[in-house]
This record gives C-alpha cells, structure tokens and sequence, in this order.
C-alpha cells in the first residue's frame, strides 16, 4: 500500500510539472505527418517539371523554317494555319510569338559575314510578316503580339538515321515488326506525282515534300498518311 501511494505522489508530481511547463502531445509530435512531407514532395516534382513544360510551350508557340518558303519571307498555307492555331488558342493567347532564325540560306565559305546578314535581314523580314498576318486576322479584337526570334533546334529526328539503324539492326527485328516496317514504306515516285498531281499541288511543292521526306521522318509519316487517305478516297 505504501509503494502504491508513493507511485501515485510521483506521478502526480510529474504530471502537474509538465502542465506548469506548458508541454503538449502537439509539441512532441508533428501533427502534419504526412501531409507536410507529402506538399514538400509534390512541389519538388512540379518545380522539376515545369521547365519542360515551359520549354514544351516555347517550341510550340515557334514559328519554324518550314512555316516559310524557302529563302523567303512568304508564309506558307501551313504557316498560316500554325498562326491562326496560336491566335485561336484557349482560354486566351499567349501574346509571345516565337521565330526560329534562318536555317534556310546557303553558306558561302568565302564571305561568312554575308550569311550573317542575309540571315539578319530575312529574319526581320520574317517578324515583319508575321506581324502583318496577325494583325489582318486579329483586327478589331485589341489583341497586342509581340515575336521574338531565337535559334532552337528543331524537335524532330532524322530519317537517315533511321535508316543506319534498319540496315544494321534490322534482321535482327521480329519478322512482324519487319513486316509492319515494310509495309509503311512510301509509294513509288511515280505514284507520289500521280496522288499530289490529284489533290491540286504544284511541282515546287511536290519537289519540297520529297525533300522533306528524305530529311524528316514525321512528313514521311504525314506523307503516308496522306497517299493511304487519298488511296481510300479513290478506292
């Protein structure tokens, strides 16, 4: 009975100091476990990923070499959609047009600071242009664009080598990725002419599409595309 009474003085003791001390269980512990170390961790992958999506957002908003004839200002039809997909943007524009400098000229060994100022003197004439469409589809809407040029590199992989890699490490595919490869193969030249000659497009257009095929593997993808549409079409 007297060990009982002698427990029950300390803790009382004990337990009145610590009131008098002001401790608490929230002082002990953290009470925001785990949704505090939750918030932290999410805000490292945000702050982690938005510059991808800032960079993502730049390249899209860019106007690009191919969006003008070649060694011209001239906008092309597809850049004067890519223009109007930016003005047309939701919930509302983004007023920072981007242009990619002139890739698009030939280079003279001799005389680089020609390049250097041809290159200047049609990139300005570029931003003039864009300027000029924008304003003819903005009229009346107080829409203010600004274009800005930079040099990025162009999103895209080369279909050269895609074909190393298919003549190094081809027989090695399964036989239905092979099939699948063959099969997705452009149609002959002639039947190229023939399809473009149908859809109404110009020798000079016709001309830059097979370039841009050998060169981009995304317009040869378009490209498929399109004879497989125009190939149902006739059909």
């Amino acid at each position: 009975m007297k060990g009982f009474i002698s427990n029950t003085v300390v803790a009382v003791c004990l337990t009145s100091g610590l009131a008098a001390g002001g401790c608490r269980y929230r002082d002990t512990v953290d009470p925001c476990w785990p949704e505090r170390y939750e918030y932290m961790a999410r805000k490292e992958v945000c702050a982690a990923f938005t510059p991808q999506v800032q960079n993502g957002h730049i390249l899209d908003q860019t106007m690009w070499n191919y969006h003008f004839e070649v060694g011209t200002a001239k906008l092309t039809p597809g850049g004067q959609d890519h223009l109007v997909y930016l003005i047309r943007r939701r919930p509302c524009p983004d007023p920072t047009i981007y242009l990619a400098s002139a890739q698009d000229l030939v280079y003279d060994p001799a005389s680089p600071e020609k390049f250097a100022e041809a290159r200047c003197e049609l990139d300005t004439k570029r931003v003039q242009e864009i300027q000029k469409y924008i304003t003819a589809q903005t009229a009346g809407r107080q829409l203010a664009f600004q274009v800005v040029t930079h040099d990025p590199a162009v999103v895209d992989q080369s279909a050269d080598h895609m074909a190393r890699v298919w003549a190094t490490y081809g027989n090695s595919f399964p036989s239905w990725a092979r099939r699948c490869l063959i099969r997705r193969r452009l149609p002959s030249a002639r039947r190229q002419s023939a399809v473009l000659v149908n859809l109404g497009i110009t020798n000079r257009v016709r001309q830059t599409i097979r370039e841009g095929c050998r060169k981009y593997s995304r317009l040869g993808l378009c490209l498929r595309c399109l004879f497989s549409h125009a190939d149902g079409s006739a059909s």
